[in-house]
């Protein structure tokens, strides 16, 4: 018999809702095409407030979602990057970072295709392997 989908909606709804933000506090912005600058920023902010914290974790997913991209096969020819299965996804983000510092006329690029690039510079497969 199937399970009436109203009594998991309701509670469902009632914790997206609480979770709101206020008014008096601003809104969480992600914008749809992150600068690469705007994500050093975020991947660079101190761990010693919860904003710095927040945004940290912000560059560790987002990094890190474009890594698993990548590794399942959602890439442009020739992307081929061989990172370690144990790697931290603050580890990738200290790639990034590294790569951002030393490349900073990329600073105005979408962030996904600096990721990209500092991943790819960063764990290049080894040729012949």
């Amino acid at each position: 018999m199937k399970r009436p989908i109203f009594p998991v909606l309701v509670p469902l709804c009632l914790l997206l809702t609480a979770g709101a933000a206020r008014a008096d506090e601003p809104a969480a912005v992600h914008p749809q095409q992150l600068s690469a600058r705007d994500l050093l920023q975020a991947c660079a902010s101190s761990a010693l407030t919860a904003t710095g914290r927040e945004r940290r974790r912000y560059c560790d997913g987002f990094v890190s979602g474009v890594e698993e991209g990548i590794r399942l096969g959602v890439q442009a020819p020739g992307m081929n990057i061989c990172v370690p299965p144990d790697i931290s996804s603050r580890r990738l983000s200290e790639a990034y970072i590294r790569y951002a510092a030393d490349h900073r006329n990329d600073l105005g690029r979408p962030a996904a295709v600096v990721v990209m690039d500092a991943l790819r510079e960063t764990y290049s497969c080894a040729t012949g392997s």
